[in-house]
Order: C-alpha cells, then sequence, then structure tokens
C-alpha cells in the first residue's frame, strides 16, 4: 500500500475512533465522560477526527506525484503533533487513571492512549519508508 493511502487510512482509522467514542458516550453505555456536566464535549471527543481528517487530506494530497513528498512529511508532523499532544495528555492523566476507570470514566483514557497509539504508529510507517526512499535515491546515485 502507497503512503498516500496509509495516510488516508490512518486518518479514516482517527475519525472512526472519534464517531465510535461520540456513539458510546453519547448512548450512555455505561459510560460517564464527564460526571460534572453529566453528558460529553462534543469538541473534545472529536479531537482525534480533526487530527484524521487532516491526515486524510494529506494522503489525498500525496497521491499526485508532484505532492507527495511534501503531503506526506505534512502528514507525518500532523501525526508526531497528535500523538506528542495526546501521549502528554494521557500521560498528565496517569495519576487518577484507575480513579476515572472506577469511576465508569474509561472512555476518555481509553481515547487518549488510542490516539496517541495510532498517530504514533504512522509516525514509525513514515520514518521507515522516508529511510527506504533516501536508501533508494543513494544507490540509484550511486549506481548511475
Amino acid at each position: 500500500m502507497s503512503m498516500a493511502k496509509q495516510a488516508i487510512a490512518f486518518g479514516v482509522g482517527l475519525i472512526v475512533l472519534s464517531l465510535i467514542c461520540y456513539v458510546l458516550a453519547s448512548s450512555n453505555v455505561g459510560v460517564t465522560v464527564d460526571p460534572a456536566k453529566g453528558k460529553a464535549s462534543s469538541v473534545t471527543l472529536f479531537i482525534p477526527a480533526i487530527f484524521g481528517v487532516l491526515l486524510a487530506v494529506c494522503g489525498s494530497v500525496a497521491l499526485k506525484d508532484h505532492l507527495r513528498k511534501h503531503a506526506m512529511h505534512a502528514a507525518a508532523a500532523i501525526a508526531l503533533l497528535g500523538g506528542v499532544l495526546a501521549g502528554g495528555r494521557g500521560a498528565s492523566k496517569l495519576s487518577g487513571l484507575s480513579e476515572a476507570i472506577s469511576s465508569g470514566n474509561w472512555l476518555a483514557p481509553l481515547s487518549v492512549w488510542l490516539m496517541t497509539f495510532i498517530c504514533l504508529a504512522f509516525v514509525a510507517v513514515c520514518v521507515r519508508s522516508f529511510m527506504a526512499a533516501a536508501k533508494a535515491r543513494r544507490e540509484a546515485a550511486a549506481n548511475g
């Protein structure tokens, strides 16, 4: 699968994560997203979707050969930012994680850590691809 299509797939994954969290929070399936408000905040639930849309757009732009390199570097930067921000948010809440889960607020930490994993997994895929492309360019220059 091309890197552009992978960017689109990872973006769709983040969008689906947001949609699933929204449906779970809205249906109150044993989930309390914000005990103080008693309901889910749609803005925070859709943060993964925002990053997902950005990744999917970069992937779509990268389908054009002359824009591929720049679009994929932008996608990697967006995913890195999303992974670092989500991971930082998750790490800052680690001390209260067991209390949140026992009180039924398991959806928020789960979505944060899933976003972190998805974003950083995409960054790892990008780095591997960028290294392979650089190696191929060096070999072509040496042979040609």
